[in-house]
C-alpha cells in the first residue's frame, strides 16, 4: 500500500509529537506500507532524513501557509504517483486541509493526536480555526483519535456519529525505550521516582512535591529526579526548597530521548500528576507508556487520556484530585515492598509491550485503512 502523510512539523531535534509522527509512519512502514511524508523544512533536517525508511520530501518553513502550500503538493503527488491513502496529522494540517477539501482529489483520513475543542486563543481565531476543523472532520474519509475522550471532544463538537472514528493511541519506539539488561529494582536502598515533562503549571510537578513532602524520608528514603525544561522551573526549585526537599530532589533540565530511557532504567517508580487542558488531563499520556517500556510504572490523576496508558495495579496506579494522601500511601507500600514492585515492572513491560508497539499500532491503522 502507498501511502502519502503531510504533517506540519517534523523536527529531528524534539521530542512530543513530532517523534510520535516518526514512530507512526514506522509502524507503517514494518507492517509493509510504502510512505511517503511531506513536511516543512528545519535546522538539521537534511541529515536527518537520511537514514529514515520512507521518503520526506521537505517544503516551506511551517506555518498555515506552508501547510496550504504542502496540501495543494500532497493533491498533486496523489493524482500523479497513484498512492492509495492521504493521511493528515497535526490540527494545523487539519485547519488547511479544512480550507481545501472541496478542491482535493482525495479523501483524507486524519490522524487527530490529542486535538482538544474548542482552543483557547482569541475568539475569532478560535471562530475561524475551529469552523475549518470542524469542515476537516466532516469531509474526511475516516478520523483516528488518541484516545476515546479525543474522539467524544470532536464528536460533540462536530456532531459526527462517534462510531466513525476509530481509536489508536500512538505507538513507543521500542528500540529507544527498553529495559536495561542490568537493571536492579530497589538498589542501594533508595528509592528512585522520575518524572519527565515540560516544566510548566499544569503539569502539576508542584503538587508531586507537595505530597514528597509529607513522606517521613528516614524511614522511606527515596531521591526525585525532575526531566525537562520550561518557564515553571524557578518556581518548582524554589518550591522544593520551602518543602525541605533540596536533598531528595534534582532538576536535571532538558535530555534527549535516549538519556531519559537510561535515567528511567535506574528508576524505580514514575510519577506525573498532570492537570493539563484545563483539569481534564493528558489526551493520552505518552510518558507513562515510554516508562512502562522501560520497566518502570507510573502513577497519574485517573482522567480519560491517562486512564488508557496506565492499567490499573498491571502498569501502575490512578488516583482522583483529591486522594493526595493515598497517593503517599501507595509510594510508601512501593518503597517497602520490593517483590511488589518487581511484580509490577514485569506486567508494565508485558502490558505497553502488548498496546503500544509501533508494529502492532502500524498494523491497527492499517487494518482501519483496509475496513
Amino acid at each position: 500500500m502507498k501511502i502519502l502523510c503531510i504533517t506540519g512539523s517534523f523536527l529531528p531535534d524534539i521530542g512530543g509529537m513530532q517523534f510520535s509522527t516518526h514512530q507512526t509512519i514506522m509502524g507503517l512502514v514494518e507492517n509493509g506500507a510504502e510512505v511517503t511524508l511531506i513536511c516543512p523544512f528545519t535546522e538539521g533536517s537534511d541529515k536527518f532524513d537520511e537514514d529514515l525508511a520512507f521518503t520526506v520530501l521537505r517544503s516551506g518553513k511551517g506555518g498555515y501557509f506552508t501547510d496550504l502550500n504542502n496540501m495543494m503538493l500532497a493533491n498533486k503527488l496523489f493524482l500523479r504517483d497513484n498512492y492509495e491513502h492521504v493521511i493528515v496529522m497535526g490540527h494545523m494540517c487539519e485547519v488547511s486541509y479544512g480550507v481545501l477539501s472541496n478542491f482535493l482529489a482525495f479523501k483524507a483520513i486524519i490522524l487527530a493526536a490529542g486535538t482538544r475543542l474548542s482552543f483557547h486563543n482569541s475568539w475569532h481565531k478560535v471562530f475561524i480555526r475551529n469552523i475549518l476543523l470542524c469542515r476537516a472532520y466532516k469531509n474526511a474519509l475516516k478520523i483516528i483519535t488518541i484516545s476515546e475522550q479525543t474522539a467524544r471532544d470532536i464528536s460533540q463538537f462536530t456532531k459526527l456519529e462517534f462510531d466513525r472514528m476509530r481509536k489508536i493511541p500512538r505507538p513507543i519506539d521500542g528500540n529507544i525505550w527498553k529495559p536495561d539488561s542490568n537493571r536492579y529494582i530497589g538498589g542501594n536502598n533508595l528509592f528512585r521516582i522520575v518524572t519527565f515533562s515540560r516544566l510548566e503549571e499544569q503539569k502539576n510537578i508542584q503538587g508531586v512535591l507537595q505530597i514528597l513532602s509529607k513522606i517521613d524520608t528516614e524511614k522511606f528514603p527515596f531521591e526525585y529526579k525532575v526531566i525537562g525544561d520550561g518557564e515553571y522551573r524557578d518556581n518548582l526549585v524554589a518550591h522544593a526548597n520551602a518543602l525541605n526537599l533540596g536533598k531528595n530532589v534534582e532538576f536535571l533540565g532538558y535530555k534527549e530521548q535516549d538519556e531519559i530511557s537510561k535515567i528511567l532504567s535506574v528508576s524505580d517508580l514514575h510519577i506525573l500528576l498532570s492537570k493539563a487542558h484545563n483539569g481534564l488531563g493528558e489526551t493520552f499520556g505518552r510518558v507513562y507508556a515510554e516508562a512502562g517500556f522501560v520497566g518502570v510504572p507510573s502513577i497519574g490523576y485517573d482522567t480519560p487520556g491517562v486512564r488508557e496508558a496506565i492499567s490499573e495495579g498491571i502498569s501502575g496506579y490512578l488516583f482522583s484530585f483529591d486522594e493526595t494522601d493515598d497517593i503517599k500511601n501507595k509510594i510508601e507500600q512501593l518503597i517497602s515492598n520490593r517483590r511488589l514492585l518487581e511484580e509490577l515492572s514485569d506486567t508494565t513491560i508485558r502490558f505497553c509491550n502488548e498496546n503500544f508497539e509501533k508494529k502492532i499500532i502500524g498494523a491497527a491503522i492499517l487494518d482501519y485503512i483496509n475496513e
